[in-house]
């Protein structure tokens, strides 16, 4: 992961620490968890000037580059989701 990714990546996990903190990933449709984060791929996709679907693939990617850790994707996706 590129270091300008990475600060996205914060910068989204950010966002869905506030935005998922109600939600059960596992009683919760991802495509409802991914519409949570809408909101914020929308503002940076503007900030970079591509569409929402490009940052769409782009966050998918970063993604899974962190889903090459042993930790559930789940996880990876939403560190809100971990405890502490």
């Amino acid at each position: 992961m590129t270091s300008e990714n990475r600060i996205l990546w914060e910068r989204i996990n950010a966002f869905a620490e506030v935005a998922l903190k109600d939600i059960d990933p596992q009683k919760t449709q991802v495509s409802v968890q991914l519409d949570a984060l809408r909101p914020v791929l929308e503002e940076i996709a503007a900030e970079k000037g591509v569409s929402l679907e490009d940052m769409f693939i782009l966050y998918m990617d970063m993604a899974s580059d962190c889903s090459r850790f042993p930790l559930p994707v789940i996880l990876c996706l939403f560190p809100c989701m971990l405890p502490g």
